[in-house]
C-alpha cells in the first residue's frame, strides 16, 4: 500500500508515529519511539515522538508527529513544536497529518523547512540519510 493511501487511513497521533518508524524501518534506518530528551522551559519532561538513525553513520534526527482530524488547536501546538525543537541536541523534523490544517498553514510550514506532510517523509528520509532510491 502506497504511504498516501496510508495517509488516509490514521486516525491519531499514535498511528501516526508507528507509521513513520514503519516508513523509516523500511527504509534500514533505526528508530525509537517516546525518546525523552531534557526538560521544557517549565521543567517537565519533553519526549521526541520517534528519533531516527542511520546505522552507517553517526547521523540521527528526532521527529515531532502531529495529527489533526478536524481544525483545533494544532496549528498553535504546531508553533509551539517547531519552538520547542530547536533546544533539541539533534536535528528536528515536524511531521503532519490529518485534514485539519489550513492550506495556508501547511504552506507557512512547509516554507519554513523543518515540517513537512506525512506523503512527504520517505523522499525527505532518503535525501537526508543520503539514501538510495528504490532500483537505483
Amino acid at each position: 500500500m502506497a504511504t498516501t493511501e496510508r495517509c488516509t487511513e490514521l486516525h491519531n497521533h499514535g498511528e501516526l508515529v508507528a507509521e513513520i518508524a514503519r516508513i523509516a524501518d523500511e527504509l534500514g534506518l533505526i528508530t525509537r519511539t517516546r525518546v525523552p530528551m531534557g526538560r521544557k522551559i517549565w521543567g517537565r519532561q519533553r519526549t521526541v515522538d520517534v528519533v531516527v538513525r542511520d546505522p552507517r553513520q553517526a547521523l540521527r534526527m528526532g521527529i515531532a508527529c502531529m495529527f489533526q482530524r478536524e481544525q483545533g488547536t494544532a496549528e498553535e501546538r504546531s508553533l509551539a513544536t517547531l519552538e520547542d525543537m530547536e533546544a533539541w541536541p539533534i536535528r528536528g523534523l515536524l511531521v503532519f497529518a490529518g485534514g485539519g490544517y489550513s492550506d495556508g498553514f501547511t504552506a507557512y510550514l512547509r516554507a519554513r523547512g523543518s515540517a513537512i506532510a506525512l506523503e512527504e517523509l520517505e523522499v525527505w528520509l532518503r535525501f537526508f540519510f543520503d539514501l538510495e532510491e528504490d532500483g537505483a
